[in-house]
């Protein structure tokens, strides 16, 4: 039995929503709320050993009246722009902004007055937050996934 798919896509050929339909679908090519109708057939999503809906989603465009496959992403920070896959800068460097800050907060006890450490470990944590707070402005240039950050060993 062959299972048909509704792709609902925007003017860039992204896929804005994919579902099973059934008799009443709409005709291939229809409009549905700005976004144009196009059938995926289970052979398209069996060939290409599609694991799901999102992994369509995220692998293949609409582009000059046909699927398209562009392939899949080096990491969750990239996204399709002019017809290629893009790193979101912006997203990677908000994630390694937000898991120093992190680092940062955990380590905020080690600055206290009270804090239960001797001056030399003290010392260790100061350089560790200081290298912390430097490692923005030495972040590689092609860095495009935050796990790929090496962070300080912690004192």
């Amino acid at each position: 039995m062959t299972t048909e798919y509704l792709a609902f896509i925007a003017s860039d050929g992204q896929i804005g929503a994919i579902q099973i339909y059934g008799s009443d679908a709409p005709e291939e090519g229809a409009t549905v709320n700005d976004l144009t109708v196009r059938y995926v057939s289970d052979t398209l999503i069996n060939d290409n050993n599609i694991l799901g809906l999102d992994h369509f989603i995220n692998r293949f465009v609409w582009k000059d009246s046909a699927w398209f496959d562009r392939g899949v992403t080096a990491s969750d920070y990239y996204m399709w722009v002019d017809n290629a896959w893009a790193v979101n800068t912006a997203g990677v460097i908000a994630e390694v902004r937000g898991l120093r800050n992190s680092h940062l907060a955990m380590s905020d006890w080690t600055q206290m007055v009270d804090a239960p450490l001797t001056d030399a470990k003290k010392a260790e944590w100061v350089t560790y937050r200081q290298t912390l707070r430097d490692a923005m402005a030495n972040l590689p240039s092609d860095l495009d996934d935050p796990d790929d950050v090496v962070w300080p060993d912690t004192p």
